[in-house]
Protein backbone atom coordinates (compact mmCIF):
# COMPACT_ATOMS: atom_id res chain seq x y z
CA UNK A 1 0.00 0.00 0.00
CA UNK A 2 1.57 3.53 -1.14
CA UNK A 3 0.62 6.70 0.90
CA UNK A 4 1.21 9.78 -0.92
CA UNK A 5 0.17 13.28 -1.97
CA UNK A 6 -0.10 13.77 -5.66
CA UNK A 7 -2.25 15.98 -8.36
CA UNK A 8 -5.19 14.75 -10.22
CA UNK A 9 -2.79 15.13 -13.12
CA UNK A 10 -0.21 13.42 -11.43
CA UNK A 11 -2.31 10.72 -10.19
CA UNK A 12 -3.60 9.72 -14.02
CA UNK A 13 0.12 9.76 -14.80
CA UNK A 14 0.59 6.88 -12.22
CA UNK A 15 -2.20 4.98 -13.14
CA UNK A 16 -1.31 4.97 -16.75
CA UNK A 17 1.95 3.12 -15.30
CA UNK A 18 0.03 0.67 -13.78
CA UNK A 19 -1.75 -0.18 -16.65
CA UNK A 20 1.25 -0.46 -18.92
CA UNK A 21 2.96 -3.10 -16.14
CA UNK A 22 0.06 -5.55 -17.45
CA UNK A 23 -0.49 -7.38 -14.47
CA UNK A 24 -4.28 -6.91 -14.78
CA UNK A 25 -3.93 -4.35 -11.98
CA UNK A 26 -5.96 -1.92 -13.55
CA UNK A 27 -8.08 -2.41 -16.84
CA UNK A 28 -8.61 1.80 -17.62
CA UNK A 29 -7.36 4.91 -16.55
CA UNK A 30 -9.44 8.14 -16.18
CA UNK A 31 -8.70 11.26 -17.38
CA UNK A 32 -7.39 13.63 -14.68
CA UNK A 33 -10.73 15.55 -15.07
CA UNK A 34 -12.65 13.16 -14.46
CA UNK A 35 -10.71 12.08 -10.81
CA UNK A 36 -11.94 16.15 -10.56
CA UNK A 37 -15.12 15.51 -11.00
CA UNK A 38 -15.53 12.21 -8.67
CA UNK A 39 -13.54 14.80 -6.06
CA UNK A 40 -16.36 17.31 -6.49
CA UNK A 41 -19.61 15.04 -6.27
CA UNK A 42 -17.82 13.17 -3.24
CA UNK A 43 -17.38 16.96 -1.16
CA UNK A 44 -20.62 17.74 -2.17
CA UNK A 45 -22.39 14.66 -0.84
CA UNK A 46 -20.08 15.30 2.46
CA UNK A 47 -21.38 18.41 2.32
CA UNK A 48 -25.09 17.37 2.08
CA UNK A 49 -24.49 14.78 4.31
CA UNK A 50 -23.55 17.39 7.26
CA UNK A 51 -26.36 19.23 6.61
CA UNK A 52 -29.13 17.48 9.18
CA UNK A 53 -30.01 18.74 12.45
CA UNK A 54 -27.33 17.25 15.65
CA UNK A 55 -29.80 16.39 18.35
CA UNK A 56 -27.41 17.54 20.84
CA UNK A 57 -26.51 21.16 21.11
CA UNK A 58 -23.70 23.09 18.94
CA UNK A 59 -21.89 25.80 18.31
CA UNK A 60 -22.07 27.85 14.42
CA UNK A 61 -18.70 29.12 13.81
CA UNK A 62 -18.87 31.50 11.07
CA UNK A 63 -15.78 33.44 9.15
CA UNK A 64 -15.17 34.59 5.23
CA UNK A 65 -12.26 33.51 3.51
CA UNK A 66 -9.35 35.90 2.37
CA UNK A 67 -10.63 37.16 -0.89
CA UNK A 68 -8.59 35.73 -3.96
CA UNK A 69 -9.69 37.63 -7.42
CA UNK A 70 -13.53 38.61 -7.28
CA UNK A 71 -14.97 36.10 -4.83
CA UNK A 72 -15.19 35.60 -1.19
CA UNK A 73 -16.36 32.38 0.49
CA UNK A 74 -18.58 32.50 3.69
CA UNK A 75 -17.48 29.17 5.61
CA UNK A 76 -19.89 28.03 8.49
CA UNK A 77 -18.82 25.44 10.53
CA UNK A 78 -20.31 22.65 13.04
CA UNK A 79 -19.13 22.24 16.64
CA UNK A 80 -20.96 20.33 19.15
CA UNK A 81 -20.55 21.61 22.29
CA UNK A 82 -19.50 19.04 24.23
CA UNK A 83 -16.16 19.30 21.99
CA UNK A 84 -15.20 22.41 23.72
CA UNK A 85 -12.85 22.17 26.34
CA UNK A 86 -11.05 24.47 28.80
CA UNK A 87 -7.22 24.91 27.16
CA UNK A 88 -7.42 22.50 23.94
CA UNK A 89 -8.14 23.60 20.25
CA UNK A 90 -10.35 21.85 18.18
CA UNK A 91 -9.74 19.09 15.88
CA UNK A 92 -10.69 18.00 12.55
CA UNK A 93 -12.89 15.45 13.54
CA UNK A 94 -14.87 17.92 16.14
CA UNK A 95 -15.58 20.10 13.45
CA UNK A 96 -18.08 19.53 10.62
CA UNK A 97 -18.87 22.39 7.76
CA UNK A 98 -21.98 22.78 7.19
CA UNK A 99 -22.39 25.59 4.71
CA UNK A 100 -19.86 27.22 2.07
CA UNK A 101 -21.38 30.31 -0.06
CA UNK A 102 -19.61 32.25 -2.69
CA UNK A 103 -20.13 35.94 -3.33
CA UNK A 104 -18.74 38.35 -4.77
CA UNK A 105 -20.00 41.27 -2.32
CA UNK A 106 -20.81 40.61 1.50
CA UNK A 107 -23.57 42.63 3.40
CA UNK A 108 -25.19 41.60 7.01
CA UNK A 109 -28.37 41.05 4.99
CA UNK A 110 -26.37 38.56 2.85
CA UNK A 111 -25.02 36.93 5.80
CA UNK A 112 -28.20 36.64 7.89
CA UNK A 113 -30.03 35.24 4.66
CA UNK A 114 -27.52 32.40 4.27
CA UNK A 115 -26.75 31.57 8.36
CA UNK A 116 -31.01 31.35 8.70
CA UNK A 117 -31.61 29.49 5.55
CA UNK A 118 -28.99 27.34 6.83
CA UNK A 119 -30.13 26.94 10.02
CA UNK A 120 -33.48 25.81 9.05
CA UNK A 121 -31.73 23.07 7.32
CA UNK A 122 -29.67 21.90 10.01
CA UNK A 123 -31.27 23.21 13.02
CA UNK A 124 -30.64 26.19 15.19
CA UNK A 125 -27.13 26.69 17.13
CA UNK A 126 -26.79 27.04 20.68
CA UNK A 127 -24.51 30.26 19.67
CA UNK A 128 -23.02 31.78 16.54
CA UNK A 129 -19.60 32.80 17.23
CA UNK A 130 -17.26 34.88 14.75
CA UNK A 131 -14.22 37.21 14.54
CA UNK A 132 -16.40 39.92 14.42
CA UNK A 133 -15.45 41.20 11.12
CA UNK A 134 -17.81 43.71 9.65
CA UNK A 135 -19.67 41.35 7.54
CA UNK A 136 -20.10 38.47 9.47
CA UNK A 137 -20.69 40.47 12.40
CA UNK A 138 -23.82 42.32 11.21
CA UNK A 139 -25.38 39.15 9.66
CA UNK A 140 -24.65 37.00 12.41
CA UNK A 141 -25.91 39.59 15.20
CA UNK A 142 -28.54 37.92 17.65
CA UNK A 143 -29.85 39.63 20.40
CA UNK A 144 -28.94 37.57 23.97
CA UNK A 145 -32.18 35.91 24.77
CA UNK A 146 -33.68 36.09 21.84
CA UNK A 147 -35.87 32.88 20.71
CA UNK A 148 -36.74 31.63 17.37
CA UNK A 149 -40.06 30.15 16.89
CA UNK A 150 -39.11 26.55 16.09
CA UNK A 151 -36.93 25.08 18.96
CA UNK A 152 -36.89 27.93 21.01
CA UNK A 153 -33.62 27.73 21.42
CA UNK A 154 -31.37 31.05 22.26
CA UNK A 155 -29.13 32.19 20.16
CA UNK A 156 -26.59 34.64 20.53
CA UNK A 157 -23.52 36.62 18.79
CA UNK A 158 -20.11 35.76 20.40
CA UNK A 159 -17.15 38.45 20.84
CA UNK A 160 -14.06 36.24 20.22
CA UNK A 161 -11.85 38.96 21.24
CA UNK A 162 -13.96 39.36 24.47
CA UNK A 163 -13.77 35.33 25.21
CA UNK A 164 -9.64 36.04 24.98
Amino acid sequence: MFHCTLSFRASSKVLRAFLRLGDGLIFWVPHFTTSIGWALRLGLHCLQQAQRPLDEPWVCVADFTVQIGCKKALIVLRVPSSAFSMGKALTLKQVEVIGLSLGETWNGARVNTVLLALFERCGWPSHVVSDCGSDAQRGGRYKQGSTRARGGRRHSSVDARAAT
